[in-house]
């Protein structure tokens, strides 16, 4: 009604992402394709970026792994184009998940790396956290059980000095893998 095209997109990009989150993908991609046509139309790249990140996460969740990758090496590329780092980590998180989905365990550890560089070189403490998780659970499903230890017990530490006990799940659950192996 006030004309404010960013706020509209940004707007459709949170109500897509609550209902990505309840599980009605169909309208939540129909929100998110709005919503990118309006930051699209605005030339606002930073927004754009989130929409095409958000498009990714939601093709990772219902496996549609070359649907992921294709939104989330856009998001990807427009990040790095704009020079936003805390972007690329999130997105390379992104591409690591749908590269373990798609059973690319080299692909998806080497991107892992590559986001937990970026991560400590941000001094970002979640991110090295959530790579560290992720990396965990990669090795536990490769059998490489020392390896996965290493790096749960690293992320569980750290989420416990952040006051995160929520994220502290996943590593117990690894940990816990790894001691039964």
């Amino acid at each position: 009604t006030i004309g404010d095209r960013e706020g509209e997109g940004s707007s459709l990009l949170n109500i897509a992402q609550a209902l990505g989150a309840t599980g009605d993908f169909g309208q939540a991609q129909d929100l998110l394709r709005s919503a990118l046509a309006i930051q699209q139309a605005i030339g606002n790249r930073w927004w754009e970026n989130r929409v095409w990140n958000e498009l990714g996460v939601l093709a990772l969740l219902v496996g549609d792994w070359a649907g992921a990758r294709a939104n989330l090496e856009r998001a990807l590329a427009l990040s790095s184009a704009i020079g936003d780092e805390a972007a690329d980590l999130i997105t390379l998180l992104n591409l690591a998940l749908t590269a373990r989905g798609e059973g690319r365990w080299a692909a998806a550890e080497t991107e892992l790396r590559r986001c937990l560089v970026l991560a400590q070189r941000q001094a970002d403490a979640e991110g090295v956290a959530n790579c560290q998780t992720e990396l965990g659970l990669l090795y536990a499903d490769a059998g490489a059980w020392e390896s996965a230890e290493t790096c749960a017990a690293s992320a569980l530490a750290t989420y416990l000095a952040l006051e995160m006990p929520a994220y502290a799940v996943t590593n117990h659950s690894t940990l816990a893998l790894v001691h039964l192996h």
